[in-house]
């Protein structure tokens, strides 16, 4: 029963079961998460016990497979022996003539014939000798055997970084105003935002990067700055910081008053807070800020982008001051608006002192697999690269005297590879070659 069921688990179809199963998980896992089934979210698939337990076996048994053939690898390697007589998918036969009455004619063709299978590039030895046979093993292009081992060992790194990331990673989306400090709890380290910029291309609008100024303070006591870029991400403790994206807050404003053309109270105001002047009885309130206004062409106010080109606020007037709904709202800019029907003693506002405070939007990716996943994809290259490009080629030679000393046969024997029109061709220019050693040199 255990023997049935070794190879069961041993056998290819059952091997493409798992990778098909892996791979169908794999696709429903990626899915969007706003799509549920049952209550059941597809990302929620990679942190489920049974698929951690399919990636382990999946994971086992690559390794297992890839420790047998470098084993077997190895092994041949070592006792340096070549393939089989028995068995092989190419042979080739020819006959020569050696000259008679001449010792030694066995052994010095041999020997000639080690020299052409060198001329080939194949790494020739002899494997046995006997009175009327030589045996000869030679292979060519043996780090071609590399490939499959390379490639089972490239999953086993990628799966494994994989269980790293599952069990020890920590990423996750934060959010720091400037100003504010953040504790990095596994580089030990503290991180401060000075600053947040938006830096414009040189004479246009369009921006060119998003830029976090940062104070860090490592857990050793150094303290440096660094600057945070899309694209450009800082590293701290095998911690790493993305800048993803940032939030402006405005705290406040001097709202400046002008009657009659003439500025009559400057007054600080925050967001949202009514405000009643002395100078004037009146109560003030700004309730939003565009930063780049304009207006739309079905005559509503709106900013063309969020970048600060041409500010303007909202501001609502009460009057009385007590009332609970603004007598009217009018937008305010840094310079003073006018119009041909505006009246002489009609109130105006700018602005000015316009506080912004930038949030920054940061990603923090703490990932042990990472190394171990790249490592699996370097391997999974370079083992795909080492197999579909280094076929490696195997033969054996044997030289069979005949009885009467007078006559000698030449016998090629290759296994099955995955070029065999090619190797079928080397093999008979190679008999066809040996059979052209001139017999003279031979004796």
């Amino acid at each position: 029963m255990f023997g049935k069921l070794r190879q069961v688990f041993q056998s290819i179809r059952f091997a493409n079961t798992v990778l098909f199963l892996v791979a169908v998980c794999a696709i429903f896992g990626i899915l969007p998460p706003d799509i549920k089934f049952y209550s059941f979210s597809p990302r929620s698939i990679f942190r489920s016990l049974w698929f951690c337990l399919l990636l382990g076996y999946l994971a086992v048994s690559m390794l297992s497979l890839a420790f047998m053939r470098t084993a077997g690898i190895l092994s041949r390697h070592h006792n340096d022996s070549g393939p089989p007589a028995n068995g092989a998918s190419f042979r080739f036969i020819q006959e020569v003539v050696l000259p008679a009455g001449r010792g030694g004619q066995l052994e010095c063709f041999g020997t000639h014939l080690l020299q052409v299978l060198k001329a080939y590039g194949y790494r020739a030895f002899l494997q046995n000798k006997t009175g009327s046979e030589y045996f000869f093993s030679a292979a060519k292009n043996s780090l071609g055997s590399w490939g499959s081992p390379l490639v089972h060992f490239g999953f086993v790194m990628v799966l494994v970084g994989g269980l790293l990331t599952f069990l020890f990673s920590d990423i996750r989306d934060v959010t720091i105003r400037e100003g504010e400090t953040m504790d990095l709890l596994h580089a030990q380290a503290k991180v401060k935002l000075e600053k947040f910029s938006v830096v414009m291309y040189p004479g246009m609008s369009e921006p060119d990067q998003y830029v976090s100024r940062l104070l860090i303070r490592d857990k050793d006591g150094r303290v440096w700055r660094d600057d945070l870029k899309v694209n450009r991400p800082v590293v701290i403790g095998g911690t790493k910081l993305f800048q993803m994206r940032y939030q402006v807050e405005i705290p406040g404003l001097e709202l400046i008053v002008y009657r009659r053309g003439l500025p009559v109270a400057a007054v600080p105001v925050k967001l949202g807070e009514r405000k009643t002047l002395e100078q004037v009885p009146i109560a003030v309130e700004v309730t939003e800020v565009l930063p780049d206004f304009a207006i739309s062409a079905a005559g509503k106010a709106e900013s063309r982008s969020p970048y600060f080109h041409n500010p303007a606020v909202l501001v609502s007037v009460y009057d009385p001051p007590q009332s609970a709904i603004a007598a009217k709202k009018v937008w305010a800019f840094p310079d003073i608006v006018s119009h041909d029907s505006q009246k002489s003693d009609e109130l105006q506002f700018t602005f000015r002192k316009l506080k912004k405070r930038y949030s920054s939007g940061i990603k923090l990716s703490r990932d042990p697999g990472v190394p171990f996943a790249y490592s699996g994809f370097l391997f999974l290259i370079l083992g795909a690269f080492i197999a579909s490009f280094i076929i490696p080629r195997a033969l054996t030679v044997r030289l069979i005297q005949h009885p009467d000393e007078g006559k000698c046969m030449i016998e090629i024997l290759g296994p099955q590879t995955r070029d065999p029109y090619g190797f079928e061709r080397e093999l008979k220019a190679l008999g066809k070659t040996m059979a052209g050693i001139k017999i003279e040199a031979a004796s």
